[in-house]
């Protein structure tokens, strides 16, 4: 919830940074599905509409097609939950964070910052998180590698918090917008 309330205060003074903000919003209600209410099928679902944000974030694009995207993405979600398949569901989250982690790559190579390297950093400790995450609920689903599971659901902690933090704190790295938040404070306290 930090993280996300980080995000948008970094988005209210430069809109590019809506997107992440709008990430963090998915994976708080994410959150809230896996961790407080054990509903693996939403909680996946809506984690992917967090990656489908963070895609965004690495692209320029019009308005119709992040309608396009969030739509077809919606379709498949549907799609799975009237078949009741986490399967296939997760293989759409395992497809969107792969396009996530290649899209914000290419935005590293194209414009070396902080910002897209904090980015970048963020979600490799996501990818590790969430790798954690399927050693710890193989057991669940396919009675397999029960003996990875104990330590997997610690990692999953350990790469999962500083994962977000990076995402959140990387809207912060831009020296244009340094200069403005400096201006915006001075304006605040005086």
């Amino acid at each position: 919830m930090c993280c996300f309330i980080f995000a948008v205060c970094a988005a209210l003074i430069n809109r590019r940074h809506g997107w992440i903000a709008a990430g963090l919003g998915f994976t708080v209600v994410a959150d809230y599905f896996l961790v407080l209410r054990d509903a693996h099928f939403f909680g996946v679902a809506v984690f992917c509409s967090a990656h489908v944000c963070y895609i965004l974030r690495g692209v320029n694009v019009r308005l119709w097609r992040v309608v396009a995207l969030f739509f077809c993405v919606g379709a498949f979600i549907l799609m799975c939950l009237f078949a009741q398949s986490i399967i296939f569901l997760a293989g759409l989250y395992a497809l969107l964070f792969a396009t996530n982690m290649y899209v914000n790559l290419r935005a590293y190579l194209h414009r070396p910052s902080r910002e897209n390297m904090l980015m970048l950093a963020g979600l490799f400790l996501f990818a590790l998180c969430d790798i954690n995450v399927l050693l710890y609920n193989l057991p669940r689903y396919f009675g397999v590698l029960h003996e990875l599971s104990g330590i997997s659901f610690w990692l999953i902690w350990v790469f999962y918090l500083p994962s977000q933090a990076l995402i959140a704190i990387c809207c912060h790295f831009n020296k244009k917008k340094l200069e403005q938040k400096k201006n915006l404070c001075y304006i605040l306290s005086g």
